[in-house]
């Protein structure tokens, strides 16, 4: 069960308070609450309570989500600047079908210098004997 001083150091942490003010504030010292962040009680609520933010304030923006597409879309069409514009082409695209990412799926390169002729002798070997099944 947390204390009244944990509550309160839980919500002055999520509020962005200093570890020292946090401690001024409820008058206990430093170590008292490095000690109690890293109790799993503290860490726990601590989650729950900036989950429970994230879960609020996405509610909040969900409900507007259309208009804010409206808008975005609106200004990929209509706008002058053809930045803003193809930032917000982009965007609308990369939410759409994901942001591509800069690796390429080809290992091939890396893999080449640690294969052994000998292994690639034999398997094109067995790949000659083959047959084809018609």
């Amino acid at each position: 069960m947390l204390t009244k001083d944990q509550e309160k150091m839980i919500t002055m942490l999520i509020e962005g308070y200093r570890i020292t003010d946090i401690a001024k504030k409820i008058g206990v010292s430093r170590t008292s609450i490095y000690t109690w962040k890293d109790s799993d009680e503290v860490k726990a609520a601590l989650n729950r309570r900036t989950q429970d933010i994230k879960n609020q304030g996405n509610a909040y923006i969900l409900k507007d989500v259309n208009t804010y597409i409206d808008e975005v879309k609106k200004i990929a069409k209509e706008s002058t600047d053809q930045r803003v514009k193809f930032s917000a082409n982009k965007y609308l695209i990369d939410r759409t079908l994901g942001v591509p990412t800069a690796i390429g799926d080809d290992e091939t390169q890396d893999g080449n210098e640690n294969v052994d002729k000998n292994d690639l002798e034999e398997q094109l070997d067995k790949f000659k004997k083959l047959k084809v099944i018609k």
